[in-house]
């Protein structure tokens, strides 16, 4: 992706980044989404990662196969929209229909293994009935940014099956939709983050602060209650530990010069790696 784009991305909300606005995005939180706005954290870089790469490259195809399929008009815009009146919303489109200045649609590439309903698919023959909500919200989004309001999901799974749904603009959705973007550039106090789903941009925004002086936070009881917890589990690790480590050694002990054995229900495979002998335990289909 250019530079250009990526910096006009950094000062809107894109059609991909909405639903984190209702805690909705499975692949960045709120809080996230606030810190990487405001500079304080980097987006990810997914210019390398192949799945990207992979949707970059079957994204035309599921185009041309949809006009096929269905007798449609669709063409990549290859344009970044801004909304004409809500500042830092925006969208990239992937398709707008040739004839109908009213119809889009959005393109997604995914795995065999995910379209189905544990993950919010539902469908019935080449039609889908159901759609993850960060997706139908993505939808809202784009309908609002670019003014249009019928936009097709179309979408290959597995290379080699294609799906589509017909959303229809919703004036109530977009209206939250306005709100709540403006609302989070006027946010001037950063978000509570969730600490088990924040914790590495919690270390990163931490690593980037500058070191100031020595100060004593023993009057904060919720701070002292929070590192005795932590110094409690640190030292319960560490016995665990110490007691697996003690078991390990009585399996290389009993296994003598075996690199493979089975015993009951368990399976052993030792293996040599740079820190030195290794085992893997397998019980029925699950490994240890």
């Amino acid at each position: 992706m250019s530079d250009l784009w990526h910096d006009l991305r950094s000062k809107n909300i894109g059609g991909s980044e909405v639903a984190a606005l209702f805690g909705e995005c499975p692949y960045m939180s709120y809080f996230q989404l606030w810190h990487i706005k405001r500079g304080n954290l980097d987006p990810a870089n997914l210019d390398d990662d192949e799945r990207v790469q992979a949707g970059r490259f079957q994204e035309p195809a599921a185009i041309e196969w949809a006009n096929w399929k269905w007798n449609l008009d669709l063409y990549r815009p290859e344009i970044y929209l801004e909304h004409a009146s809500i500042k830092g919303m925006a969208c990239t489109p992937d398709a707008y229909s040739k004839d109908d200045p009213l119809t889009m649609a959005q393109i997604k590439i995914v795995d065999s293994r995910r379209f189905n309903l544990e993950n919010g698919w539902q469908y019935d023959g080449d039609m889908i009935l159901k759609a993850p909500l960060h997706i139908l919200l993505q939808i809202q989004h784009e309908l609002e940014v670019s003014q249009r309001k019928i936009s097709y999901l179309i979408v290959m799974v597995g290379g080699n099956r294609l799906f589509r749904m017909v959303c229809t603009y919703d004036h109530e959705i977009g209206a939250i939709l306005r709100k709540k973007v403006a609302a989070f550039w006027l946010s001037e106090i950063p978000p509570d983050p969730d600490f088990k789903r924040d914790g590495k941009a919690i270390k990163s925004i931490k690593a980037a602060l500058p070191c100031s002086e020595f100060k004593d936070l023993s009057n904060d009881k919720a701070l002292l209650k929070v590192i005795a917890s932590a110094k409690a589990l640190q030292i319960e690790i560490a016995k665990k530990n110490d007691l697996f480590d003690e078991k390990k050694a009585e399996i290389y002990f009993h296994s003598k010069d075996l690199k493979a054995f089975k015993c009951g229900n368990y399976s052993v495979q030792f293996y040599n790696s740079k820190g030195g002998p290794r085992f893997q335990i397998i019980s029925d289909d699950l490994p240890i």
